[in-house]
């Protein structure tokens, strides 16, 4: 098991490193394998990417989440500008057509409701919000809808005549 020292030093150098995260007020620090992630981020984008960045680092058996988000004033929108923007982000987004999200904001903390036919569904949805300007925080309440046995009939053939397809046939000889 690595040390708590170079544990340390591998999720700074990842954080450093990711194009993604924003981590020039971040302090990290690690005791008995936990990782302590405090400090304040500009964007809720760069809080959960910091938390996945020291989730998958050698040596981190859990992680504190202690960091605060801090957008820079040009930043702070409504809360009605927030839900806008986010359900322009939900409609651009094509992945999502088929699925009725509706969202809640208050004081930038944003609830996602409604339903989705596939997990990923779910996690895409997430993520548009939380990377928007003035989101502080994203919960979820979307369920996934249960497949219907018609889907799973039509799903199963169409996987079937893929591998039928993809099977060489075997000749004669």
């Amino acid at each position: 098991m690595s040390d708590d020292n170079t544990v340390r030093q591998n999720i700074e150098n990842e954080l450093q490193a990711s194009p993604t995260v924003d981590d020039r007020e971040l302090l990290v620090k690690v005791r008995d394998g936990i990782a302590m992630l405090g400090g304040y981020v500009p964007h809720l984008s760069d809080r959960l990417g910091a938390l996945r960045i020291a989730s998958a680092a050698d040596g981190v058996r859990a992680v504190a989440d202690l960091m605060l988000s801090r957008p820079e004033m040009s930043e702070e929108r409504s809360d009605i500008d927030i839900a806008v923007a986010i359900l322009g982000a939900l409609d651009h987004c094509g992945e999502l057509h088929d699925c009725e999200i509706k969202p809640s904001v208050h004081s930038g903390k944003v609830v996602l409701s409604g339903t989705v036919n596939h997990a990923y569904q779910r996690e895409i949805a997430e993520r548009a919000a939380a990377e928007l300007p003035g989101v502080h925080q994203v919960l979820t309440d979307i369920a996934i809808r249960p497949p219907t046995a018609s889907a799973n009939v039509g799903s199963v053939k169409s996987e079937l005549e893929i591998r039928q397809e993809c099977v060489p046939v075997p000749q004669e000889a």
